[in-house]
């Protein structure tokens, strides 16, 4: 029997750094994100990508690629997916591949352990597309999930020193305010991924490897696509959070 392994699903806005989280923790260089099916080298796994398609509409968007890889005794397989956009009706494609890849799984029971959502900390400004692209993933998610998710600030690099204590406000004011749907006292499962702070990826993926053979709960998105077989993206729950958008005039869904 196959040793269990941790999926996670990488959710966020295009540029908010879902592949360079991925090279950084499974030590991936890009000639290596390029290479389908092939062993890397001694202690990580073949890296498998699986390009799927849409399910539809007829706008081109990249597939939802698997990466797997071994830390700390754990095997790790990090869903990267398209970028959400900031026209919520872009988004309908993003669900479809990633609803293709679920369905492609076909499980007998919960294949994601967990999610994790991206978010630019350089983008400080917490509303319209930004906000919805964040509601979309808890809509995903669903509440009985929350505990499996965690939400990381990326592009600390691009901060400079003199601001830095600017944006460790901003940071703090995004766990209290937004990024708190765990419950936790501490105001979520929040890690801000700071090149100063080179552990700090080390402990993303620690607090995942708790998931590793104790897939209990489903990602309501998930067991929507598989479980229920729900067809059309629309009728999930985060689909239904889109044309709901739309019917308000802020987007139109095609």
């Amino acid at each position: 029997m196959a040793p269990p392994e941790v999926v996670i699903l990488l959710i966020g806005p295009t540029g908010s750094g879902k592949t360079s989280f991925i090279k950084r923790v499974a030590g991936l260089s890009d000639k290596d994100m390029k290479i389908q099916r092939e062993s890397l080298h001694p202690g990580k796994l073949p890296i498998q990508e699986h390009s799927c398609g849409l399910l539809t509409g007829t706008e081109a968007t990249a597939g939802c690629k698997t990466y797997r890889f071994v830390h700390r005794g754990t095997n790790f397989a990090l869903i990267d997916t398209p970028g959400l956009r900031d026209v919520a009706g872009g988004n309908i494609p993003v669900l479809a591949n990633i609803a293709k890849l679920l369905k492609w799984k076909a499980p007998d029971r919960p294949w994601v352990a967990g999610a994790i959502y991206f978010h630019a900390i350089t983008c400080k400004r917490f509303a319209g597309p930004v906000r919805f692209n964040f509601d979309l993933f808890k809509a995903m998610c669903g509440e009985t999930f929350y505990s499996r998710i965690a939400c990381v600030t990326t592009l600390w690099g691009d901060v400079g020193p003199e601001r830095l204590e600017q944006f460790d406000g901003f940071s703090k004011e995004l766990r209290a305010e937004y990024f708190n749907i765990t419950n936790s006292r501490n105001g979520g499962i929040v890690f801000d991924l700071k090149d100063s702070d080179p552990v700090a990826y080390d402990r993303v993926l620690d607090h995942f490897a708790q998931f590793a053979g104790n897939n209990i709960r489903w990602l309501r998105f998930e067991r929507e696509v598989v479980h229920d077989g729900v067809k059309e993206i629309k009728r999930t729950a985060a689909g239904k959070l889109l044309q709901k958008r739309a019917n308000q005039g802020i987007c139109t869904i095609t």
